[in-house]
C-alpha cells in the first residue's frame, strides 16, 4: 500500500455519485421533453375529440369555387387545401375564413383550377384550441374531405 496518500471520503464519494446521477437525469428529461408535445385542448378535452365532431358539407359551386356548410357543433377556424397532382407531390395552403356552427360560405380555390392533369383536392379543417393557456391551431388530418 501507499502510505501517506489519502483517497476521498466515502461520504463525499456518495454525494458526488448522487449529484452526477441527478445531473444526467435532468439532461435526459430535458432532451426527451422535446419529443413529447403538449396536447391541444378544446371544450376541456383533447382537440382530437372535437375533430371527430366536425361536420362539413363541401360541394363545388362552379369551377374554382367551393360551397362550405358547417353542419357540426364545432367552429372551424380555417381550411387547409391539400392539392395532390398524382405524381407524389402535394401542396398545402391555408384558406382564411372561419365557419361557425350552421354558417356557410363560398371558398375561392381558383388558383388550383389551372393545374395540368387530374388533381385531387383535400379540404382539411383547422380548429383552434388551447395549450399552456395560449391559443394553438390544430389540423384535423383524419377529417379530410376529398374533391
Amino acid at each position: 500500500m501507499h502510505k501517506g496518500k489519502r483517497g476521498i471520503s466515502p461520504v463525499i464519494a456518495t454525494v458526488l455519485l448522487i449529484a452526477i446521477v441527478v445531473v444526467i437525469a435532468a439532461i435526459i428529461f430535458i432532451w426527451a421533453s422535446n419529443f413529447v408535445s403538449e396536447d391541444v385542448e378544446k371544450f376541456g378535452s383533447s382537440i382530437k375529440n372535437a375533430c371527430a365532431d366536425v361536420d362539413l358539407e363541401i360541394s363545388e359551386v362552379s369551377p374554382g369555387y367551393l360551397n362550405v356548410i358547417n353542419k357540426g357543433d364545432v367552429p372551424v377556424f380555417a381550411l387547409n387545401l391539400k392539392v395532390d397532382d398524382g405524381s407524389g407531390n402535394s401542396d398545402i395552403s391555408k384558406c382564411e375564413g372561419s365557419f361557425s356552427p350552421g354558417q356557410s360560405g363560398v371558398l375561392d380555390i381558383g388558383n388550383y383550377c389551372d393545374l395540368p392533369g387530374d388533381v385531387i383536392i383535400s379540404v382539411i379543417p383547422v380548429l383552434v384550441g388551447t395549450t399552456n393557456g395560449e391559443n394553438a391551431e390544430y389540423s384535423c388530418d383524419k377529417n379530410q374531405i376529398i374533391l
